[in-house]
């Protein structure tokens, strides 16, 4: 049978195909849904529909496996995946709350693959050396748009169809919510961390990060 590869790792400088990461069941409803790597370019973490695959480049294997969510609790799916600066915990958004279904191909069943409950786990975060579970957002939100953490560490940004969100894993229950007046569906840091780019689709709102 042939073997399922749902990653292919390239370098960039010949683009030779290095390595192709094997899912760990090797069937199709462990598509790859989300890619990130660490800032250090030693891991590349493989978001999966209920878990993430840790994956070492130099030792070209996985080292960790993190079971994000649970279908039962949790419904489905990961939906993005971001590393802390120093690389040492790892961020997981879940796809939607209220009806969350099974985005693996072979889920066709529908009573059986889908979550009617709300996402009351938007964002959880991870420690990467050993897969424990640090910190979770403490409300639920509609659907994540989009995550990125802050290039000094200090918070992460995610948006859902009308807020933003800033919330510091540190202090799990400290957050606030900027209301915004479109849905935004992409958000950027600049690289200092000094302002974040919100794109709604017709225009691009930039806020100011104050210290």
């Amino acid at each position: 049978n042939a073997k399922y590869h749902p990653v292919a790792l390239y370098d960039t400088t010949t683009w030779r195909n290095v390595t192709n990461i094997r899912a760990p069941r090797e069937t199709e409803a462990d598509n790859a849904l989300a890619l990130a790597f660490a800032a250090d370019g030693r891991f590349l973490a493989i978001g999966l529909p209920l878990e993430v695959q840790i994956f070492d480049i130099g030792a070209n294997r996985i080292t960790q496996t993190i079971h994000a969510l649970n279908l039962k609790d949790d419904g489905c799916c990961i939906k993005y995946v971001a590393f802390n600066p120093d690389s040492s915990e790892l961020a997981v958004s879940n796809s939607s709350g209220g009806a969350v279904c099974c985005c693996a191909p072979s889920c066709l069943d529908l009573k059986r693959c889908c979550v009617f409950k709300p996402n009351n786990t938007p964002i959880q975060v991870f420690r990467v050396a050993d897969g424990t579970g640090v910190a979770a957002y403490p409300t639920a939100v509609s659907n994540v748009e989009d995550m990125r953490w802050s290039p000094d560490g200090r918070f992460i940004a995610f948006t859902d169809p009308t807020a933003l969100h800033l919330w510091s894993p540190s202090h799990p229950q400290a957050w606030r919510t900027i209301s915004l007046y479109n849905d935004a569906n992409s958000l950027a840091f600049a690289p200092d961390g000094r302002h974040l780019a919100i794109n709604n689709g017709s225009h691009v709102t930039v806020f100011e990060i104050m210290k």
